[in-house]
């Protein structure tokens, strides 16, 4: 192999491993240990949260002094080996100052790293190859993370694999190249963003792609059938990964090549026409899924080379955009996003995609100059502000303020109650208990259950199995006495959709209480062995609804979806320990039976006896290891 070319290789090495480390550690690993550990304390985790994004921004404008005097070489190396003990030591991390402190430390490394890494990329990269270093390097971070063992894998295996990744990749390093930096062709020059004054349009351009995305891809995290239809299940996640990784690739080549716009402007044109296509249906989504992934790889590639392509070889001036780009952009543009994501729906950050596609035209426009270039400035830090104040509909046009009023309508408080009564056994199937609301008018708590009670309903069931029981409730529940409201969801009616949001937005602020709840509930043992062919009746009657008779995922009670755990052939014991808890393999299946999946589309069978729980919980392993399902836990 050439010098130039295992010089490529190293480099591209570093932003995979940084990229990685971000992807799969701080971004899923460690931000499910927070929710995790302190998601019934929301204070702490917004600290802990704030400790990183303020480290990181702090670590960076430290990286970017250090540059100006230091070798590129050396402050990368000390990033990537930094990130790899902040990745380790967030492992042991339990109680809340602990979370805080590995959060303020995973901030700063990966904060540093990121900057004196795309500060010091043509002094490291062969002449003319930085844009295929971020590219090759970023592609394969997004592969590595979506492999199904470590994108399935608990916290600690998150971070471990990372962290060697990095210590890996110091080892590889190159030298600075020479001559000295400050004689390096200026290869901003062919990216057309070397001018001062065009960069704060550029951290821009890059601030509404980072803030859309996560909003997009916080929003889907929490939407099982927009998660399953894009990254669910082993073959949809592995596909992600190597579209990513040929898109990033590209995008590399077409950085080097002078293409940063038309890379910013191809994102925004993937996220505008793919995220309004993921909520229209399983067969928009599957074309969409791909095309949202070639989006993030494009503008993921011109994150990290755009200081560099931008700044020109300058150290001082490189280290210092790229400390803005990353600050801005990337921890003040995820901050955006997903705060964003918790008060707008799908519809609102999916339409505002076509939005933030004008602004970055505008933005980047070649011939946009002086008083145009300010305006679309203004414009563009008014659509961020959009982001922050932008809340749910007013009263008149909400369709959970609509639900309830059809939920009043069609009396289903005579039949519900909503009120967690204070025993132990109501919390326990029901949810978290609140005080009532005395102010409510009228009042819905009830007092006849001859339904479950809908306190926390929407904790407990998804919208899709809502709008599913809604139209034929004996289709999911055999043994239920509730009639069919298939009336509300005819063609031109809104009720049927405005009452699911209403049931939806029960229990909302209760997810962690639950989650705890779930954990610490003591599984009762079956008072006989568990036996299969028992558990196979049960399931018959319970369960073939959705899975269907052979558990291969077609019982047509969800319709037509192909999402993944409803095939139980097909690795659908890979959730079971979801929960957290150390337990066998059994208890954790019966867990799962007895309360349920959430946000899955798998409900909790809160009524059935140990038992009962026990026979299916033996039938469903019996039934996975016969289609040689290999079980992981998380």
């Amino acid at each position: 192999m050439s010098t130039d070319r295992r010089r490529l290789v190293s480099v591209a090495a570093a932003v995979a491993a940084v990229y990685f480390a971000f992807l799969l550690c701080a971004q899923f690993g460690f931000l499910a240990q927070l929710e995790r550990a302190l998601g019934a304390e929301p204070r702490a985790l917004q600290g802990a949260l704030a400790a990183m994004a303020v480290a990181g921004v702090a670590a960076g404008v430290a990286a970017a002094r250090t540059l100006v005097r230091r070798s590129g070489r050396g402050a990368v190396r000390a990033g990537l080996l930094a990130v790899a003990v902040a990745c380790a030591a967030s492992i042991g991390a339990r109680q809340a100052p602990t979370l805080v402190l590995a959060a303020a430390g995973l901030g700063a490394a990966l904060g540093w790293a990121t900057v004196a890494l795309a500060g010091s990329l043509l002094r490291l990269a062969p002449a003319g190859a930085a844009g295929r270093a971020a590219g090759f390097g970023t592609g394969a971070a997004y592969l590595l993370a979506n492999l199904p063992p470590l994108f399935a894998g608990d916290p600690a295996l998150r971070a471990a694999v990372p962290a060697a990744a990095c210590v890996l990749a110091a080892g590889l390093l190159p030298s600075d190249r020479r001559p000295p930096p400050e004689r390096l062709p200026q290869a901003g020059e062919r990216s057309h963003i070397a001018a001062a004054g065009d960069f704060p349009a550029l951290v821009m351009a890059f601030l509404l792609l980072v803030a859309l995305d996560s909003a997009a891809f916080a929003a889907i995290q929490h939407d099982s059938v927009l998660l399953a239809v894009s990254w669910g299940g082993d073959a949809h996640a592995m596909r992600q990964g190597l579209v990513h990784l040929l898109a990033a690739c590209a995008a590399g080549v077409a950085l080097d090549r002078g293409g940063l716009r038309a890379l910013l402007l191809a994102a925004g044109a993937s996220f505008a026409i793919a995220l309004p296509a993921l909520g229209a249906g399983a067969a928009a989504a599957a074309l969409a899924a791909p095309l949202y992934a070639v989006g993030i790889s494009a503008y993921s590639a011109a994150l990290v080379a755009a200081p560099s392509l931008a700044g020109g070889a300058v150290p001082r001036t490189a280290a210092s955009r790229a400390a803005w780009l990353f600050g801005v952009a990337g921890w003040l543009g995820s901050g955006l996003g997903v705060g964003a994501a918790k008060h707008l729906g799908w519809p609102v950050i999916a339409g505002a995609a076509l939005a933030v596609l004008g602004a970055v035209a505008a933005l980047l426009a070649p011939s946009v100059r002086g008083r145009a270039r300010e305006t679309a400035l203004a414009l563009a830090v008014g659509a961020c502000g959009g982001f922050v104040a932008l809340r749910s509909p007013a009263p008149a046009d909400d369709p959970v303020a609509r639900g309830r009023q059809v939920y009043l309508a069609e009396g289903c408080q005579h039949c519900h109650s909503q009120y967690v009564r204070p025993v132990a056994q109501d919390a326990l199937w029901w949810g978290p208990r609140r005080e009532l609301d005395r102010r409510e008018h009228p009042p819905t708590p009830g007092n006849r259950r001859i339904g479950p009670d809908l306190a926390n309903v929407g904790v407990r069931r998804a919208a899709l199995w809502q709008e599913r029981h809604l139209r034929d409730p004996r289709a999911l529940s055999p043994a239920s006495s509730m009639p069919s409201y298939a009336h509300l969801f005819a063609t031109g009616e809104r009720r049927g959709s405005d009452l699911v949001a209403y049931l939806g937005s029960l229990g909302a602020g209760a997810e962690a209480a639950r989650l705890a709840t779930i954990r610490r509930a003591p599984m009762a043992a079956a008072p006989q062995v568990p036996s299969a062919s028992r558990g196979a009746r049960l399931f018959a009657r319970h369960c073939a609804p959705c899975h269907g008779e052979g558990g291969r995922g077609d019982g047509g009670a969800l319709g037509d979806l192909a999402l993944p755990g409803l095939d139980l052939r097909e690795g659908a014991l890979r959730r079971a320990r979801d929960y957290g808890v150390d337990e066998p393999l059994e208890r954790a299946v019966a867990r799962v039976i007895r309360f349920g999946l959430p946000p899955w589309l798998m409900p909790g069978h809160e009524w059935l006896s140990a038992q009962e729980v026990g026979d299916l919980a033996a039938f469903v392993i019996e039934l996975s290891a016969s289609g040689d399902v290999r079980v992981a836990a998380r």
